[in-house]
């Protein structure tokens, strides 16, 4: 993937404003239109793609979160990507 897609996709999980901004988008092309500020060398077929390989990762993570305690547990956020990315697929 790259490099600034990736950033992109970092920035989504991480920045809860950012993200919020994405949450409005029906669909992965709404959301490639709104991210083409932030991705201007990227096609819609590498942002979709982008897509699949971060919700890999997501899936991977909540596996790892559901082995942990809660004082673990505690540190950490998220939900609001998981709802984005279940919408544009």
């Amino acid at each position: 993937m790259k490099k600034d897609l990736e950033l992109f996709f970092e920035r989504l999980l991480i920045d809860s404003e950012f993200r919020d901004k994405f949450l409005k988008a029906k669909s992965a092309k709404e959301g490639y239109e709104l991210a083409k500020g932030y991705i201007p060398n990227v096609s819609f077929k590498e942002f979709k793609e982008g897509i699949l390989i971060t919700d890999e990762k997501m899936r991977k993570e909540k596996k790892i979160l559901e082995t942990m305690n809660d004082g673990d547990i505690s540190s950490t956020s998220g939900g609001s990507a998981n709802k984005l990315i279940a919408r544009w697929k």
